[in-house]
């Protein structure tokens, strides 16, 4: 239902119900202002301003002037908390808290959502490419807005979702440079001489590819020494001024991993390590102790923030500067890729990503004798006969 009033002499004002404020409970209304010159000669608005009422009561009842006055910095506190709501990774809310603190509130906390745009968020990325910030960061800060807005239409906030019109930079995928055989052999004689539980730890990444969250994570009880495997399903995350948490992992599904000799050998080894450690110490390992640890009942993980420092000095001392703790991941994919034999879906499983197609766009460059094998399996089909 609308309304009509002549602010002036041929200035005209039209008013629109459209509901109420979803946040506020408000009732709402918007107003257009229309030139439009005097009444008619029975004393009715013109007729461009009885069809402006009548165009914003029919978009009123369509929804499409619906929405709210609150502004964006309310969206992303409401969202945070949605998201917590549901489970989110604690360390997954940590960084969206902190860009939301440190960018997106200041640049645009105050803009009411509704009256967000596309530009506004191209603006802010370009901006933050301006202050030299990783385009990978920069479509962080696109994806915490976009899933603010989503969410936004879903509680009826807004009508559509801005984001999905912004430009946020493409983020290419970087050059992978795996450690050789020989660095990883002697990263792992140097971690063995400072501290052989975190060698261990070390030395069993390379043989998974597993990531140091994953092993920080690993229990006795997910070990099958007998038959050579061991499970991953559970991760460590460390947030700030917080302890460890204990998580599902990236993937959220566990994956069960192959030791082979050299990891079957290397926990057995170690298992005896820490037995004997605990006996010393008149301590007792429960079946379900982690596997990694620096206490004498192993009844909390190694902090995964903690494995990352010991690397580095290990790392640093040998002048291996380029080499990351990470890299080991690196170094177990490309060594399975270079395997006659070995698929792209083998390698995913073993990595543990939910996805084979980014383990095949992220170590395509591994794969020479399979795409080798490709063209000459296309050149027989073609001249065969």
């Amino acid at each position: 239902m609308g309304t009509v009033r002549e602010r002036e002499p041929g200035v005209w004002e039209v008013r629109v119900y459209v509901g109420r404020d979803p946040v506020t409970n408000n009732p709402r209304q918007i107003s257009r202002v229309i030139h439009a010159g005097g009444r008619t000669k029975t004393g009715r608005p013109p007729k461009a301003v009885t069809d402006l009422e009548h165009q914003l009561e029919t978009e009123a009842a369509e929804g499409k002037l619906g929405g709210t006055s609150a502004t964006v910095g309310l969206l992303l506190d409401r969202y945070l908390e949605d998201l917590a709501r549901r489970g989110h990774s604690p360390k997954t809310l940590d960084t969206y808290e902190r860009y939301v603190r440190s960018t997106i509130r200041p640049e645009l906390g105050d803009i009411p959502v509704r009256k967000l745009t596309a530009w506004d968020l191209d603006a802010l990325s370009a901006k933050l490419a301006k202050a030299g910030k990783k385009a990978s960061t920069i479509r962080q800060h696109h994806a915490i807005l976009s899933g603010a807005l989503s969410q936004a239409v879903k509680w009826g906030w807004v009508t559509t979702n801005v984001a999905r019109s912004a430009t946020p930079p493409k983020v290419r995928i970087a050059k992978v440079e795996p450690p050789t055989a020989e660095q990883v052999r002697q990263l792992i004689a140097a971690a063995e001489e400072r501290n052989p539980i975190l060698a261990a730890l070390v030395m069993l990444a390379a043989l998974t590819g597993a990531r140091r969250g994953e092993l920080c994570a690993l229990r006795w009880s997910d070990v099958d020494l007998d038959a050579g495997r061991l499970q991953i399903a559970r991760a460590i995350i460390v947030v700030p001024e917080q302890a460890p948490i204990e998580k599902d992992t990236k993937s959220h599904a566990a994956r069960t991993l192959a030791l082979g000799d050299a990891g079957t050998t290397l926990l057995r080894l170690h298992r005896e390590q820490i037995l004997e450690r605990a006996r010393i110490g008149l301590a007792k390992i429960a079946p379900d102790a982690f596997v990694f640890s620096t206490r004498l009942d192993c009844t909390t993980p190694v902090r995964p923030d903690v494995v990352s420092q010991f690397f580095t000095r290990v790392r640093d001392e040998l002048g291996l500067g380029h080499v990351h703790l990470h890299s080991l991941r690196h170094f177990a994919a490309t060594q399975l890729a270079a395997q006659p034999g070995v698929t792209v879906r083998t390698i995913a499983g073993r990595l543990g990503h939910a996805d084979a197609s980014l383990t095949m766009r992220v170590y395509a460059a591994f794969f020479p004798a399979a795409d080798v094998d490709a063209a000459d399996h296309l050149g027989r089909a073609l001249t065969s006969g």
